[in-house]
């Protein structure tokens, strides 16, 4: 089958999910890439080994920029089907399939008022989060899929530094917590973390914090982008609390590296952790989602979060077993060749 991808140019999370599906399907489906910028920093190399198409287009997705460019590259190419990442686009998923285009894509999160839509017009929707599944489980096209990671690409190393947290570009109020995560470790008085950010700014309190604590030398931070691995081997222990994810790749992929993971005891991100074995799950409560999307949002408990971390410092667990269990988790659970792949190629067969 040729098999159409929408993507961005350059290396970001969301072209790392994209490719992984592309990588499931490439050796026995013809793979075509329209790539549109999407990003600030355009790095066009990241699809090089890719049958890449450049759109002209200046932002992520289609719109009357490049509306007739696209539908020109799928006849040109004969695609019979088309991948969408996240990209909810009704009016243009709508006109994909009045042209006969078969369309499977992969979400981890959606508008309550996105459901009916998935059900008439997707062929096959890969769904990754528990949560999300749990919602859409009605719809025969939806497909729950543990997410694969290619563990080759992750090694388990020993890390210098205590705690390692990653605060992405911030998210939706700052959904990974870091503000809450940066006061408990505050609050601890020892230890050493790792703080890789993408963005310079934060709120005066936990700005000042920060500065407070790279001066001590407890805390380092990185700014800006990095790769997944060398980021991961920075620490010992993930504190990976959230209070809102459509996934969370972040726990999959610490715990490929060896870190066990303290985050939030609700799904999805609670889908991956075995409480005390690869890592600690810390307790919250339900609050006001997210306006229009349909999962919840979450408060985590911060006095639980610093008296694991407190716990953590003092010895009480073996973080050496808990390393290999971490490890042994991602490799039984969601390696990418016998767990993953296998999944995908079945489902688009079905097509």
């Amino acid at each position: 089958m040729k098999i159409g991808f929408l993507v961005q140019n350059s290396y970001c999370g969301h072209s790392y999910v994209s490719k992984t599906f592309a990588d499931a399907l490439i050796n026995e489906d013809e793979i075509y890439m329209f790539a549109t910028e999407g990003t600030k920093h355009t790095d066009n190399s990241f699809w090089e080994n890719y049958n890449v198409y450049h759109s002209t287009s200046k932002k992520y997705g289609i719109d009357d920029s490049n509306y007739q460019e696209f539908f020109k590259w799928i006849a040109d190419n004969k695609i019979e089907a088309i991948f969408l990442n996240e990209y909810l686009d009704w009016n243009l998923i709508h006109a994909l399939k009045e042209k006969g285009i078969k369309i499977f894509g992969y979400i981890y999160y959606c508008k309550t008022e996105d459901v009916p839509y998935i059900r008439h017009y997707f062929d096959a929707m890969f769904i990754p989060s528990e949560n999300l599944y749990e919602i859409l489980v009605d719809l025969k096209n939806c497909h729950f899929i543990p997410w694969g990671i290619k563990t080759d690409d992750f090694k388990v190393e020993d890390g210098q530094y205590d705690f390692i947290h990653s605060a992405g570009w911030g998210g939706i109020h700052f959904r990974k917590c870091t503000p809450e995560i940066v006061r408990a470790f505050d609050r601890l008085g020892e230890g050493t973390m790792f703080l890789h950010t993408q963005i310079p700014y934060f709120d005066t309190a936990t700005k000042d914090r920060i500065q407070k604590l790279r001066a001590t030398g407890r805390l380092k931070v990185k700014l800006g982008t990095t790769d997944n691995p060398d980021f991961y081997n920075q620490g010992k222990v993930y504190l990976g609390v959230s209070k809102f994810e459509g996934l969370g790749l972040f726990v999959p992929e610490a715990l490929a590296c060896g870190l066990p993971v303290v985050t939030t005891n609700r799904l999805p991100m609670a889908q991956f952790i075995e409480d005390e074995h690869n890592g600690w799950l810390i307790d919250s409560e339900v609050r006001e989602g997210v306006e229009g999307f349909a999962l919840e949002s979450y408060k985590i408990d911060e006095d639980h979060l610093l008296k694991t971390m407190q716990d953590i410092m003092k010895g009480k667990y073996d973080l050496k077993a808990m390393k290999k269990n971490a490890r042994s988790y991602i490799i039984k659970n969601h390696d990418f060749e016998t767990v993953f792949k296998p999944r995908v190629k079945e489902i688009i067969k079905e097509l």
